[in-house]
């Protein structure tokens, strides 16, 4: 009897009361078409998010570039600074 009660729908009653006539009754589940229209949807929120993945991998490596360039340009900033100072030391002397 607890099985069969458990795997029941009741209404989310207890066991324990008196007058369960009026809770017992059929679960409704969600239609066919809802189901289907559900399932399209979660697909194309699943491509969205695969696209979302790849255009932030794409910005990612854009960056790791541009930051590439930046240090090598830093770098080329400083040797002409430091060519600079050579040069301006020569004419003072």
């Amino acid at each position: 009897m607890k099985l069969l009660h458990r795997l029941s729908y009741n209404g989310g009653r207890t066991i324990e009361e008196k007058d369960q006539r009026s809770f017992w009754g059929m679960n409704v589940l969600p239609s066919y078409l809802e189901m289907e229209g559900l399932i399209t949807e979660n697909k194309t929120l699943k491509n969205s998010y695969k696209n979302l993945k790849k255009e932030k991998n794409k910005v990612l490596q854009k960056n790791e570039k541009l930051e590439e360039k930046i240090k090598t340009l830093e770098q080329e900033i400083a040797g002409y600074k430091a060519r600079i100072q050579e040069l301006s030391g020569q004419e003072n002397k």
